[in-house]
């Protein structure tokens, strides 16, 4: 799992480089929250993401939401992109935990959909928010759970947890206040760091149950982002499926080769 915290203005100035050091590789800063008051932008957004990528650290701008209609949720997404502009953030987080009743979910995913012009969605709420509010449409998105005191996170409607905020009252030599602390998976870092593949189109297919009508022998299935498994093979190779019939596998060689297959029947071969 891969390190980082998420801060705000009342982290004061943020040295960056203190926290690379100390083995964080992401940063989520507060950009806004609300529409209107006294911390509804906040004032250290833009010096704190110019900082974290000059650090070459992961970025990501979350804003706290206040939303419960459609009108004031609509206020916010602008606001939101308005004050983010130009600051490039590789992920950009919906930040779920304001008092509110019912189901919100159609307008926690439409404020998502309109901020993912900008950078990979990610959304943000605790195991009891997302019960009480919360359907498995927004699912679509990636979670950032916070959970504390526990040995691993627990929720409902996701299989997975994609960031896991473990602590809130965090303390690293040289930041000021408590920071709230997190780990990543893997997979996800290394997608968002790299930008190998369009994460925001691929988290938004349907999570499809694995096949296990045809066995893997002695292949190992293991869960990747949400909808592609990874296969490693007996025999050397590497599968990314998204099921039994639809996948590409790797073999290294001289020269390497690419096979792949769907389920109308095609299939075909590369040497890379």
């Amino acid at each position: 799992m891969i390190k980082g915290v998420d801060i705000s203005n009342l982290n004061g100035n943020v040295n960056m480089n203190i926290l690379k050091n100390a083995g964080y590789q992401f940063v989520f800063c507060r950009a806004t929250e609300g529409t209107s008051g006294t911390g509804s932008r906040d004032e250290k957004y833009h010096t704190n993401i110019e900082n974290a990528k000059k650090a070459g650290l992961l970025t990501g701008a979350y804003h706290f939401s206040h939303f419960a209609d459609k009108a004031k949720e609509l206020t916010e997404i602008a606001n939101f992109l308005d004050f983010i502009k130009n600051t490039n953030p590789d992920i950009v987080i919906l930040d779920a935990e304001n008092n509110c009743t019912g189901d919100i979910t159609d307008l926690c995913i439409d404020f998502l959909d309109k901020a993912s012009v900008v950078g990979q969605p990610l959304f943000y709420a605790n195991p009891s928010w997302i019960q009480a509010h919360l359907n498995s449409k927004i699912t679509k998105f990636p979670l950032w759970v916070a959970n504390y005191g526990v040995i691993k996170p627990s929720f409902t409607l996701w299989k997975y947890f994609t960031v896991w905020q473990y602590a809130d009252k965090g303390q690293i030599s040289g930041i000021s206040g408590y920071v709230d602390l997190n780990y990543m998976d893997d997979n996800f870092f290394k997608v968002i760091k790299n930008k190998t593949v369009n994460v925001a189109e691929k988290v938004s297919v349907p999570i499809k149950k694995y096949d296990t009508s045809i066995p893997p022998e002695s292949d190992t299935i293991e869960h990747f982002l949400g909808d592609f498994y990874i296969e490693k093979r007996s025999d050397g190779g590497l599968g990314i499926h998204l099921d039994r019939g639809n996948y590409i596998t790797l073999f290294k060689g001289k020269p390497p080769v690419a096979y792949w297959n769907d389920n109308k029947g095609n299939s075909g071969s590369k040497q890379l």
